[in-house]
């Protein structure tokens, strides 16, 4: 396994629940209105060393799935389906069976969710904010 890697390990797990990449390597914020539904953005910050061995290097990389829902006349509604939406992603992303099919992801840690409205004058649009960790080994030695 390599470092690139982890992406297509997330992006199977959220196609898996019908969503769509926005393949826009950095910036989330050109997605047009028309296309904030069920779209996600997946980011990998920096990568930290854990553990060196003459054969491996153990790395935990953080990753930062965003998603966006929208269309709600009650945004009570919408934020509980927003809630259900980052649940479900963190169940596919974190379940042991997904993680062990790439073999050198040892495990895949959820660190937060957060919901926010995408700007202070559109609170109809949700961003979803799902953050995990991904421990990861690299063999070097090959």
């Amino acid at each position: 396994m390599s470092l690139t890697d982890v992406r297509p390990y997330f992006r199977a797990r959220l196609q898996n629940l019908s969503l769509i990449e926005w393949t826009d390597a950095f910036n989330f914020e050109n997605i047009p209105n028309v296309k904030l539904n069920n779209i996600f953005h997946i980011d990998t910050t920096d990568f930290t060393n854990v553990r060196y061995s003459h054969a491996n290097l153990e790395l935990d990389i953080p990753v930062i799935i965003r998603t966006f829902k929208k269309g709600f006349r009650r945004l009570s509604e919408g934020y509980d389906d927003a809630i259900e939406k980052a649940e479900s992603i963190l169940k596919e992303c974190c379940k042991i069976g997904n993680a062990k099919t790439q073999t050198n992801i040892k495990d895949v840690k959820f660190s937060s969710i957060s919901i926010d409205p995408i700007a202070d004058s559109n609170d109809n649009i949700f961003q979803i904010t799902n953050s995990f960790v991904v421990n990861l080994v690299l063999d070097i030695d090959s």
